[in-house]
């Protein structure tokens, strides 16, 4: 009771599929309250990277070249 469930499949008749604390189970959809879902944020492409620090090198070669031994 109280346990919000990640619907996965709810098929008209039958039990639901769902997950909860990172286990998949089949429950009565009788014993249910649907609730309104949340609306998602956009997802940004563009990742921020921390100030100050450099990005990850993007070769062996570079990597390299920052620590000196090239």
């Amino acid at each position: 009771r109280g346990d919000v469930i990640d619907i996965i499949s709810k098929p008209p008749m039958g039990t639901w599929m769902g997950l909860l604390n990172n286990k998949v189970g089949t429950f009565k959809f009788i014993y249910v309250d649907v609730l309104a879902e949340e609306e998602e944020k956009p997802k940004r492409a563009v990742r921020r990277r921390r100030k100050g620090r450099p990005p990850k090198p993007s070769s062996v070669e570079e990597l390299l070249e920052r620590i000196n031994l090239k």
